[in-house]
């Protein structure tokens, strides 16, 4: 038989009834507001953190971006230098001695060195990298442009030099040709020299031959009155017109038709008495060169034959007293002469 415990008080309790947990105590104020704390915190905390996750993944994603430029811009600058290098090289490669050619180099490799100076400022700014590629680019062109330019010209000298040598050959045989050509004329100049020479002096000698002589030269003082015939005076200070004698020769050589007679008369001093109102002047002794002042020129029709003729001169002077020499000329050689005293 199974005993049952009874509680105090004398009501029996079934034995299968669990116990009931004891009401829970309600929380207090303070908690609450300790909780509601710890949630704004923790929200903060997660946007604080959301925050600096993203700003560690921009900043990430910049350092990325850094270091891709720095790694650009060295690429860029190597691949520069070694452009720029090797551009060089192929262009003082192709000096040689023709100095135009030199000088289009040198020029060539300035605007290099230019254009390398502008890239490596465009690569050190970062942001400008993308210009600097084209640049770059364009430095390609430019080098290789260059270089076209220059095997042009050198082509270009090379046909030059080879038809300068053509034209040297053919130059050295027309030279020969010269040459002969000018010893065969050399040779005809000598010969026409010696036909002038010849020539002229026959000629020389045909017109020395052709001089008409003269001869009886015989010169009158007179003194002069209008209205009156001349009276014939032998003292200087009683003369004031001459007249002047002489006697034509024939000559065969001469042809007939005007002749001049250059009359000169020389005073008792030397001197040539000339007035050139008078028809005084100069004539060239063909053969001497000289110039001889004459006091007179008459023309005369001559004949070829002999032939005596006179001449006044009336020159308003004061004669001088003494030996008067009368030398007269034709065709500039002395025909003949004379003299005459004045007292």
């Amino acid at each position: 038989m199974t005993s049952t415990n009874q509680p105090t008080g004398g009501k029996p309790t079934p034995a299968s009834t669990p116990a009931t947990p004891p009401p829970p105590k309600p929380k207090s104020k303070g908690t609450e507001k300790v909780v509601a704390i710890s949630v704004v915190i923790g929200v903060l905390l997660l946007g604080v953190i959301g925050v600096l996750t993203y700003q560690n993944l921009s900043k990430s994603r910049q350092l990325e971006e850094k270091v891709s430029q720095l790694e650009e811009a060295e690429r860029l600058r190597m691949e520069l230098e070694d452009q720029y290098d090797r551009a060089l090289m192929e262009l003082e490669e192709l000096r040689d001695t023709n100095a135009e050619l030199n000088s289009l180099i040198e020029e060539q490799i300035q605007e290099l060195e230019a254009q390398r100076r502008k890239i490596a400022r465009l690569i050190k700014d970062r942001r400008r990298l993308e210009e600097a590629r084209a640049e770059l680019a364009q430095l390609r062109e430019q080098v290789a442009g260059y270089i076209e330019e220059i095997q042009a010209l050198k082509e270009e000298n090379a046909m030059l030099a080879a038809r300068a040598d053509s034209l040297s050959v053919t130059a050295d045989s027309l030279a020969r040709q010269l040459e002969g050509t000018l010893a065969e004329k050399e040779q005809l100049a000598r010969a026409q020299a010696m036909l002038v020479t010849e020539k002229e002096q026959l000629a020389d000698k045909v017109h020395l031959a052709s001089v008409i002589k003269v001869a009886d030269v015989e010169v009158t003082g007179y003194k002069y009155r209008k209205g009156k015939s001349p009276s014939r005076r032998r003292t200087a200070k009683a003369v004031d017109l001459l007249r002047i004698c002489f006697t034509a020769l024939p000559n065969e050589v001469a042809k007939p038709g005007t002749e001049k007679f250059f009359i000169r008369i020389i005073n008792p001093v030397g001197e040539t008495l000339a007035i050139e109102e008078l028809g005084s002047g100069t004539i060239i002794n063909p053969k001497t060169k000289e110039e001889i002042l004459y006091t007179q020129v008459a023309e005369h029709e001559y004949a070829n034959e002999e032939e005596r003729m006179c001449f006044d001169w009336k020159p308003d002077i004061n004669f001088q007293k003494g030996n008067y020499t009368v030398e007269i000329y034709n065709k500039g050689y002395l025909a003949g002469q004379g003299s005459f005293v004045l007292k």
